[in-house]
């Protein structure tokens, strides 16, 4: 009996390590936007199946400004936020939920200013 129980515990902690595994958070640089500027939060599956992640951005006290919920991005597709993120005045970063392992994406964060389009872009780690 002891000895099922130490291996239903084993593997119930391979098990609990190979969850932890399947799932990695990114994080942008913190953006200082003023004026007009905003921020965009983009993120491109590089790997070769479709996989969940969600997009949030966050003001710079750690508080979740802007969440896109769970979505299902296909192999070479990317997602970008579409939601009215932080305006001026206002210190932000990306954060990026993803399935799998960090190296089949590519995500960052984009200062964006009207009428020009991108003037700084934070890559994620």
């Amino acid at each position: 009996m002891k000895r099922h129980f130490i291996l239903a515990a084993a593997c119930s902690a391979g098990l609990l390590s190979a969850t932890a595994a399947s799932a990695a958070t990114l994080f942008s640089g913190s953006i200082s936007l003023a004026g007009t500027n905003s921020i965009q939060c983009r993120i491109v599956n590089v790997a070769t199946t479709p996989s969940q992640v969600e997009i949030e951005e966050f003001d710079s006290n750690g508080v979740v400004l802007w969440s896109s919920g769970r979505r299902t991005i296909g192999a070479g597709q990317a997602l970008v936020d579409n939601a009215p993120l932080a305006t001026s005045q206002m210190a932000s970063y990306c954060g990026f939920v993803v399935s799998g392992v960090a190296r089949s994406y590519r995500a960052a964060a984009e200062n964006t200013e009207p009428g020009i389009g991108a003037i700084g872009i934070y890559p994620a780690q």
